[in-house]
């Protein structure tokens, strides 16, 4: 139990110490599968650190350490910078920030099954860090346009599980859009296999949704087997990259 030479009193306060900075962050499921996998609470608070910062390399190894290592997705890259008619638009002094939103399905024995068409980037996962990462159901909380250059799918199975879950993307399409506008539609197990471009200014304070549908009746074999064959969460990630504008007061 942690350190030996840590006084098991300083232990104890220090993982409610990181057991309550998790609760803030809306990621206390991640806490206590790490106190359980026995990292010590000084290395949690460190990630937890990390998180807070919201920096984009931050993210993307969180999401790497999600996705048994598939984030980011190999394969074709997406845009590497922000492009300038973006900016153009934007009165006064701004700052440009890259980064990553996430929101996934979650299969779980304890939890509802999965419909065959369901839209993410909702409200259903705000607020547990794991499942997304948005602060404002259906919206992407900046004060300034939002530049999506990409899209893809990543998953927290492990190899054994692999099969099955080629198997449901194979199933399935998402669907990118903004308010009532589709604008993208793409095979989950492409998304899966590499990044896609989208490619698309968001302006501040759009709705936007990904809608993940599955065909010929499959979600339901899906839901029992993942069920009765897997003992923990199994997540299916829709990953949207880009950078955000915020602007200068």
């Amino acid at each position: 139990m942690g350190d030996p030479k840590i006084p098991v009193a300083r232990v104890v306060v220090r993982k409610k110490e990181v057991r309550a900075q998790g609760a803030s962050l809306g990621c206390s499921s991640l806490v206590e599968d790490a106190i359980e996998s026995g990292a010590s609470p000084e290395d949690i608070a460190v990630s937890l650190d990390k998180l807070e910062e919201s920096g984009y390399d931050a993210f993307v190894q969180f999401l790497s350490d999600q996705t048994n290592g598939q984030y980011p997705p190999r394969g074709r890259q997406l845009r590497s910078e922000i492009p300038q008619e973006v900016l153009d638009g934007v009165k006064g002094s701004y700052q440009v920030y890259r980064k990553v939103w996430w929101d996934c399905l979650t299969f779980s024995s304890g939890g509802p099954p999965v419909q065959q068409m369901t839209r993410l980037f909702g409200n259903a996962n705000v607020g547990l860090l794991v499942a997304t990462n948005l602060q404002v159901a259906g919206q992407l909380a900046f004060d300034g346009p939002v530049y999506i250059a990409g899209w893809s799918v990543t998953t927290n199975a492990s190899p054994e599980e692999k099969p099955l879950v080629d198997a449901l993307l194979s199933s399935g399409f998402a669907h990118f859009s903004l308010g009532d506008h589709r604008l993208a539609s793409r095979r989950m197990a492409d998304l899966f296999q590499e990044a896609s471009p989208i490619e698309h200014t968001c302006p501040e304070r759009q709705n936007l949704s990904v809608e993940m549908e599955f065909y010929d009746g499959s979600i339901q074999r899906f839901n029992d087997a993942f069920t009765s064959e897997i003992g923990r969460p199994l997540r299916v990630w829709i990953n949207l990259e880009g950078w955000a504008v915020r602007r200068g007061y």
